[in-house]
């Protein structure tokens, strides 16, 4: 195994550019998962949600027969693993009906605030569903309420304890990380670990968006740098502790090794929109992630493997060598890349912008 400490930042630009172009060229014919916002529907009201009118269904979201024939789209494009979420997934009446279709072809996940999964979850196990994702931002009932609403931590963690009895295969918590709880996060970390779950998922709070309580949630650059560091120096001793966000992979030397081992196939490509998935909106709209406020296609007239092969966004995604600011002269930019929907919203528009929100300073010149 070579060393990453071995590496000049030169080196590390050229060998993860390397692993990186092959990964992405091995997922341009087609997408590997789906994240599928089922409805805009919620029955709480979160402080850090980025859906608009959060609480009520779209005006225009997919009956069931569009639903269906979403399903059909997104088997021909050649995914076959989806992750059901909202709003709340289960506030959508047909949640079961659409996911009993798809579960024919598809590997199904569902994230949720898990308000209503005790009550769901035999049903889900009795169509199929391998993954349980459910949202817990805090040790205790304290600070997660704060963020989602009183009673809501006692609802969710009933949720999962409903789960493990069923034996899913799968079960895993995802918190978000605010300056309310950046004090407790060693006790949350310890507190996922505890609940006998496979994995806790951590990530910062992301402050997109001009009100003035999410500029007071957010947490400083300097919170957010020491967030990534404690949770890569974590993962160096418990596997089943990480986060999703890109800025980990270049804080993790044993995963940032692995991307620079040229005898090993294995790489991590940080920000995976429009690269291995994208997102599907409750009317059918598609964006290249979550985070991503561009539209790219609309599969109520096209079709999903058209989308992801021709779209110019996507495309632009897919080759860093046009990454702008600081992203574009970062050693990391093929490990890591910044966030794209931070980059994009800081920078009306503009996905190809520097993810300001980076704390990392890049050794490279222009």
């Amino acid at each position: 195994m070579v060393n990453s400490y071995d590496f000049s930042s030169e080196d590390i630009l050229d060998f993860s550019q390397d692993k990186f172009e092959r990964k992405v060229n091995k997922f341009r014919e087609k997408p590997i998962y789906i994240t599928w916002e089922i409805t805009n529907a919620c029955n709480l009201h979160c402080k850090h949600c980025l859906l608009p009118d959060i609480g009520h269904p779209l005006d225009d979201e997919l009956n069931t027969k569009e639903a269906f024939d979403v399903v059909d789209k997104i088997v021909d494009a050649g995914a076959r693993n989806v992750l059901f979420s909202g709003g709340e997934p289960l506030l959508r009446s047909d949640i079961l009906e659409i996911a009993n279709y798809a579960s024919q072809n598809i590997t199904l996940s569902l994230q949720t605030n898990g308000y209503f999964l005790e009550e769901s979850a035999l049903e889900l196990r009795n169509i199929g569903f391998k993954h349980i994702q459910v949202s817990i931002d805090g040790s205790s009932a304290k600070s997660h309420d704060f963020l989602r609403g009183k009673g809501s931590f006692e609802k969710a963690m009933n949720g999962i304890e409903r789960c493990k009895e069923l034996g899913f295969p799968l079960i895993t918590i995802a918190a978000v990380v605010y300056k309310g709880n950046f004090n407790e996060i060693d006790e949350m970390i310890n507190f996922g670990i505890n609940q006998d779950i496979d994995f806790f998922e951590l990530r910062a709070f992301a402050p997109l968006g001009n009100n003035e309580l999410r500029s007071q949630l957010a947490l400083s650059m300097e919170q957010r740098k020491e967030l990534y560091k404690f949770i890569a120096a974590k993962q160096q001793k418990i596997k089943n502790v990480g986060s999703e966000d890109p800025y980990i992979y270049m804080l993790n030397k044993r995963i940032l090794d692995t991307c620079l081992d040229i005898s090993n196939q294995m790489t991590c490509i940080g920000c995976a929109a429009g690269i291995i998935g994208c997102t599907i909106k409750p009317n059918g709209k598609v964006f290249p992630c979550s985070s991503i406020p561009i539209e790219i296609g609309d599969l109520k007239n096209e079709k999903l493997s058209t989308i992801w092969k021709d779209s110019p966004i996507l495309q632009q995604l897919r080759d860093r060598s046009g990454l702008k600011g600081k992203c574009g002269i970062c050693e990391y930019k093929f490990i890591c890349g910044g966030c794209r929907g931070s980059a994009v919203i800081h920078s009306d528009g503009d996905i190809m912008a520097e993810d300001p929100l980076c704390w990392y300073k890049p050794n490279l010149s222009n």
